[in-house]
Order: C-alpha cells, then sequence, then structure tokens
C-alpha cells in the first residue's frame, strides 16, 4: 500500500506510520533600522556675505575638500556649523557637491550671528563691531548653522529670540569696576542680547526609528574676553540651556544633542557646563574617538602633553602652543536610544579641510 492510501482512518487498522510535518522555518529576524547621524564644524566662512555662494558656484577646492568629507561620512541626519545661515547657500553646497547623499530634507535657521545690537557690547569703543552683535560675526549669518536630513522634517522650535536675562539660571557677566553684581551689560543691553550666539532648535525629524529631535546649537567660544568672562559664562549657559530643555521633553522622547558646543569636559575653560550635559541622566556619552585624533597629539606635543582628557576622544585641531587638540564637537544620544558604533572621522595622517572633524553615532531604537 502507498503512503497516499494510509488515510488518518486506516492507520491503526493496517499498521501505517504518520510521516511527520516538515519542519517549518522561522522567519529571518528583520534586520534592527540604524540611523548614523553626525555633526561637522566645516569652516565655510568666509568674508564679506556673498562670498561662500560664490566660492561654492566657482567650485571652490576647500569647499570641494568639504564635500567630499561629508560625502564619506555618509550620515542619515547631519548638523553643519560655520556655514551661512542663508537657504541659497546650503542648497548650493548640496547641490553641487552631494548630489546622492538624498539630503531632501534641509533646515537653515536665523543666526544671531553679525546681528547688530547698537550697544558697545565689547567695550572697544564703538558700536557696529563684530563684537558688538547678538552674535559675533561680520555680516548677519555667518558661521551659521545647517541641519540636512535624508528624512522628514516634523517641525522646529526655536530659540534664539530669548534675551539671555530672561532665564532665571542665567549667570551674566559682572563688571569688576563697579559694586552691582551682573552689570557688564547695562539694562537696555540685556534686554536684547540674546543667550544664543547663533541659535537653539529643537528640530523634530520623522526616522525609521522613529521620531528623533535634533537639538541643534553652536555656542560662543569661551575665549577672545577679559577678566569679566562675557564669552565662557555665555558658552556655559548656552550648554546649560540644553540640560532645562531636555528635562521638559517627554520621559520617553528620542533626542540627540548636536553640534560644535566649544566645551572640553577635562581641559577647556568650560569644563563643568560640558560635563554637566554629558552626566546627565536621559543623555548617553558614546565617547566617539579616533586613532587619528590620538596620533596628532602624540605628534604635535606640547599642551597636548598636558591634557587630562582622552586624545583619542578630541575633535578640534588648534593652536598647540596655546590650546592644543580638545573635545568640542558632540553628537550625544538619549537613553531611549540604542548606541550601535560612534566615532572621530580624523583619519591618520590628515590634511583636514577643518580645524574640527566629523562627529558620528549610530542609532537604533529601544
Amino acid at each position: 500500500m502507498t503512503k497516499q492510501a494510509c488515510g488518518a482512518g486506516l492507520l491503526a487498522a493496517l499498521g501505517c506510520r504518520a510521516e511527520p510535518p516538515a519542519p517549518v522555518e522561522p522567519p529571518a529576524p528583520t534586520p534592527p533600522v540604524v540611523i548614523r547621524v553626525a555633526t561637522y564644524n566645516a569652516a565655510l566662512h568666509r568674508e564679506p556675505a556673498g562670498a561662500l555662494l560664490e566660492a561654492i558656484e566657482s567650485g571652490d577646492p576647500h569647499v570641494d575638500a568639504v564635500a567630499a568629507v561629508v560625502r564619506t561620512l555618509d550620515a542619515d541626519v547631519l548638523l553643519l556649523n560655520e556655514i551661512d545661515a542663508d537657504p541659497a547657500v546650503v542648497d548650493a553646497f548640496v547641490t553641487r557637491g552631494l548630489p546622492e547623499q538624498g539630503y531632501a530634507h534641509r533646515f537653515v535657521p536665523a543666526s544671531n550671528t553679525g546681528v547688530p545690537t547698537g550697544f558697545d557690547l565689547d567695550r572697544d569703543g564703538v558700536t557696529d563691531g563684530p563684537g558688538d552683535a547678538k552674535g559675533y560675526g561680520r555680516y548677519e549669518g555667518q558661521y551659521g548653522m545647517a541641519l540636512l536630513s535624508r528624512f522628514p522634517i516634523v517641525r522646529s522650535t526655536c530659540f534664539g529670540d530669548r534675551p539671555w536675562a530672561s532665564f532665571s539660571w542665567a549667570t551674566l557677566p559682572d563688571d569688576p569696576q563697579t559694586p552691582a553684581p551682573g552689570d557688564w551689560y547695562d539694562v537696555s543691553a540685556r534686554a536684547v542680547l540674546p543667550l544664543s550666539s547663533k541659535n537653539h532648535c529643537d528640530v523634530l525629524l520623522e526616522t525609521p526609528a522613529g521620531p528623533l529631535h535634533a537639538l541643534i546649537s553652536h555656542p560662543t567660544p569661551p575665549a577672545f574676553d577679559g577678566p569679566e568672562d562675557r564669552n565662557g559664562l555665555r558658552n556655559a549657559d548656552e550648554i546649560e540651556f540644553w540640560i532645562h530643555h531636555i528635562d521638559a521633553l517627554e520621559a520617553d522622547a528620542a533626542f540627540v544633542v548636536l553640534g560644535d558646543l566649544n566645551a572640553d569636559p577635562h581641559d577647556g575653560d568650560t569644563a563643568a557646563a560640558i560635563a554637566a550635559l554629558l552626566e546627565h541622566p536621559r543623555v548617553v556619552d558614546p565617547t566617539p574617538g579616533s586613532d587619528g585624533a590620538a596620533a596628532a597629539a602624540r605628534a604635535q606635543g606640547n599642551r597636548n602633553e598636558v591634557h587630562a582628557g582622552d586624545p583619542r576622544l578630541d575633535t578640534a585641531d588648534w593652536d598647540d602652543a596655546v590650546v592644543g587638540n580638545l573635545r568640542v564637537d558632540y553628537a550625544l544620544p538619549s537613553t531611549t536610544l540604542d548606541v550601535k558604533a560612534a566615532g572621530v572621522m580624523w583619519p591618520l595622517n590628515d590634511d583636514a579641510p577643518s580645524d574640527h572633524h566629523p562627529v558620528w553615532v549610530d542609532l537604533t531604537p529601544r
């Protein structure tokens, strides 16, 4: 009798043995969605206004070298620092240098740089210098920001207009020659001087890993001032802004703090401020590093020899006799995301087009 004749009703009578069902292979697990988020101070600033657009359109070698770095980085979401805050400039850079990268979604916030206040903020005897603007700059939008994304932008909220003095936790610079506290800027100047030297923006993106808040900024360097420490205090408060903003986000919100924050947690002038952000209970510090940064610190020596921080984590290559290399650029995800990998794109024997190197982090939803 054939196997086909062994029906279920005849098994016992005929002594037929049922064939076991063929094993069913379980479906292959779906690989996790991984998105790369990065920040890069590309040092694309030019003078005067309009010079950067001309450089992009003319095929300037420096601009092309920056574009090559961005193509190699291949981030899904990228914050560029130090590019004119002008959508026409950003569009030209993407169209000419990054046509295959798929950055169909771009956000170019207004920048306080170069916007006049009418006050002598730096006390150099004039009221119309770059140091008298709402943010240091020789024309409006110099040293601006642009967020490039392969994913749609849902909404953006910016806080660049908020006066520094309006924050209850602010620490304003003090004139050491007077008894009154926090009076480097008079009442009229305090009413118009914003906290943001460029801007602070929360940009909500719809990504394959779910909604993601890109928290973007570029605080002023904590230098180029005097005993009043106006730039150092502003840098610290620009960083502290994100601590308060993160505290106000929904508990399950996914975010990444992005930007050149101009602060090193071990060797900079505002170490306490950036350390507080890195240690925030909702922030992950993926400690991105590179062999190139470590090699540069060894080769260049000088100030690098006395730094307390790990040189592998450096992101900026500065004057070794005065400052040395520091960690100042950050991509800091929330604890609601899993970090798959992170790094600083600082190749060995590097001839970089910027004094900063890109920082990237690969993320998956938790």
